[in-house]
């Protein structure tokens, strides 16, 4: 089995589903996070500085751009993955109040309730059916997704220094040209700041070092370019401003865990973007282990 055999794009919304290995390099990602384990064995991960131990009673909860890592060297671990983007939560946590859709979760292991065990099952169902169509794809995701939060999201506590103004006028220059992420040097000449204060003080700001924020960012634009399929990796990688092709196909390992191509063939998009090729077949699709 692939280390992620099947990948749902929906709107704001994304399912992985395969084995994930270990260990990953800490990362931080824009979406908020929902792993559940599909096989009776533990996974160790490090979710903001805690060690945690998932098991197959549990599910691991993320919020965005908070740092985490896979800590079982050598091991692999079959997931299911639902990466929930602020924009689609948002309406879907309207009803809950003090909820923030950047932090939803209180809680980073939680036990899996009944209700949830059952739109987990129903999802599994869905990926492991070759005839199952995208409307019943879809449906099955969202309510899944809708579950989660509707069970886990709650108020978050938060603690510490107030987000420092030079910190801000740096993490401000992200976005301005997608074709050209700034560099670590870039932010820190928007800070003002000299080198060690500002990844001392950007630290203390958002709990990531500055390269984590910025390939965090950098990340969902050239996954968008490489999941439409058609153009090849070498130009994606150029047009995204990271690098050669070899950087680019070690970026995006590192932030999903497969090389560009392998992604590229895993992932059915269900959110009405229009391929440039077709790339992957969804009336024969890799088995998924059973929980």
């Amino acid at each position: 089995m692939q280390s992620m055999t099947r990948i749902i794009f929906l709107p704001k919304l994304r399912i992985l589903a395969g084995e994930l290995a270990g260990p990953d390099e800490p990362r931080a990602l824009m979406q908020a996070a929902v792993v559940v384990p599909l096989t009776p064995a533990p996974c160790r991960f490090a979710v903001a500085g805690n060690e945690v131990t998932l098991d197959s009673d549990h599910a691991l909860l993320v919020n965005p751009m908070t740092e985490h890592a896979r800590l079982d060297a050598g091991e692999r671990c079959p997931m299911l993955v639902a990466l929930v983007g602020t924009e689609w939560a948002a309406p879907h946590l309207s009803g809950k109040r003090g909820v923030q859709t950047s932090r939803p979760f209180p809680a980073t292991l939680v036990p899996q309730t009944p209700s949830f065990r059952q739109r987990l099952d129903a999802l599994l169902a869905q990926l492991r059916d070759p005839a199952a169509t995208d409307a019943e794809l879809t449906a099955v995701a969202e309510a899944y997704a809708q579950e989660a939060l509707d069970i886990y999201a709650g108020p978050v506590e938060t603690s510490g220094p107030a987000f420092d103004y030079r910190i801000r006028r740096a993490i401000q220059t992200i976005g301005v040209d997608p074709a050209k992420p700034p560099s670590v040097d870039d932010l820190i000449a928007a800070s003002d700041l000299s080198r060690s204060r500002f990844f001392q003080l950007f630290r203390e700001c958002t709990g990531l070092t500055p390269q984590m924020y910025i390939d965090a960012h950098a990340i969902e634009p050239a996954l968008d370019a490489l999941t439409r399929g058609g153009r090849p990796v070498a130009r994606i990688a150029r047009e995204a401003g990271l690098g050669s092709p070899e950087r680019f196909a070690r970026y995006v390992k590192r932030m999903t865990g497969l090389g560009p191509r392998e992604f590229r063939r895993a992932t059915l998009r269900l959110d009405g973007a229009k391929p440039e090729a077709p790339r992957y077949d969804h009336a024969a699709p890799a088995p998924l282990s059973p929980v």
